[in-house]
């Protein structure tokens, strides 16, 4: 039986956002977690004719067609964790409003939804 993707977004209600490495020392590639969940991943990009850029993307939520695009690109780091945090509000404002589990993208089905 496949698992089940979806969550109750209760669960995220008054936890603090975390950007960390996603791998031990790694400042340039960092996953937004809430609640223990990886929610988005933000990564610089370096090269290219824009220069540098922070590029990010939601991995968990299921973001609805009116939240859409659940990505964007920044010129900084510290652009790129406020709008990706705006996103990640917007969405949980959206959760909460729907009558129970909402769809995430990679649950282990073996943690409480």
């Amino acid at each position: 039986m496949p698992p089940d993707n979806r969550t109750n977004p209760m669960r995220f209600i008054c936890h603090d956002l975390a950007f960390v490495g996603t791998w031990p020392g790694r400042t340039d590639d960092l996953l937004m977690k809430v609640a223990g969940k990886a929610a988005a991943r933000l990564i610089k990009n370096s090269g290219g004719a824009a220069g540098e850029r922070w590029d990010w993307h939601f991995t968990g939520p299921q973001l609805p067609p009116e939240l859409q695009p659940g990505n964007g690109s920044c010129a900084t780091l510290a652009e790129a964790k406020e709008q990706v945090a705006d996103k990640w509000r917007e969405w949980l404002a959206w959760a909460l409003m729907q009558k129970g589990l909402v769809s995430w993208s990679g649950l282990d089905s073996r943690e409480p939804v």
